[in-house]
């Protein structure tokens, strides 16, 4: 990359950090059409290494709330998703994949909206983290559906909760990558070089997170879910 290129990813990845720092999730969502404009290459696995520190410090920042059994159910799913959105991506186009996503996002947030909220329950718990595994898998964007899930939780505990599942999920997208041959050193070192902009963004984020915590937090959480599924419709439609 060069150093104006390397500026503006940069940017982008702090503007993403920002939002997700805030709202709990969001950072790729917000970055990736600029990674990939810059260089395709550095989606997923640079843009993966360079989310690591920043699912690490928001943890850090709401280690007091929380826990990793509130969200064992959606890891558990995420498992039985991620294999699942591989043996689609085979068998269907990724086309409508991604517009079959988009609308039933849009319709769950519209759902979520007007009158039902979803509980946090083992069961929606499960469900939402194999939707997240697949759509991850299969539209690069597995954040909307845990969230939603969890969308009622006060903001510290929703950061706190989904900064855990994002680096677990993290974990395991790295080491298949690695298995698989496609994180080599230049990967890694262009995910490194991207690290200054998401602890910028994330180290704003703070500010941001005690407003949505006046009663906003839930607010963000669906309309940031509706932007993921315009995006992947957007994409899935051009």
């Amino acid at each position: 990359m060069s150093v104006v290129q390397l500026l503006v990813a940069n940017g982008a990845l702090a503007a993403g950090a920002l939002l997700q720092g805030s709202v709990g999730f969001g950072a790729m969502l917000v970055a990736v059409p600029v990674l990939v404009l810059i260089d395709p290459d550095l989606v997923p696995g640079s843009a993966l290494v360079a989310s690591v520190p920043l699912g690490c410090y928001i943890l850090w920042r709401e280690r007091h709330h929380g826990s990793l059994r509130d969200v064992g159910w959606a890891l558990s799913g995420r498992v039985l998703g991620a294999p699942i959105g591989v043996l689609v991506l085979v068998a269907v186009p990724a086309q409508a994949v991604g517009v079959l996503f988009g609308l039933l996002l849009l319709a769950t947030v519209w759902a979520s909206m007007v009158s039902w909220e979803v509980q946090p329950t083992a069961r929606n718990g499960f469900v939402a983290g194999t939707i997240s595994g697949f759509s991850g898998t299969t539209v690069g964007v597995g954040g909307p559906p845990v969230a939603i899930v969890y969308q009622g939780d006060a903001g510290p505990v929703l950061r706190a909760n989904l900064s855990r599942y994002f680096l677990i999920g993290l974990a395991i997208s790295l080491t298949s990558l690695q298995v698989g041959g496609e994180l080599g050193p230049d990967r890694v070192q262009d995910g490194l070089l991207l690290v200054p902009g998401l602890l910028l963004g994330a180290g704003l984020s703070g500010t941001a997170a005690r407003i949505l915590d006046r009663g906003w937090a839930r607010p963000a959480v669906l309309m940031t879910s509706a932007a993921s599924a315009v995006v992947v419709l957007v994409r899935a439609l051009s």
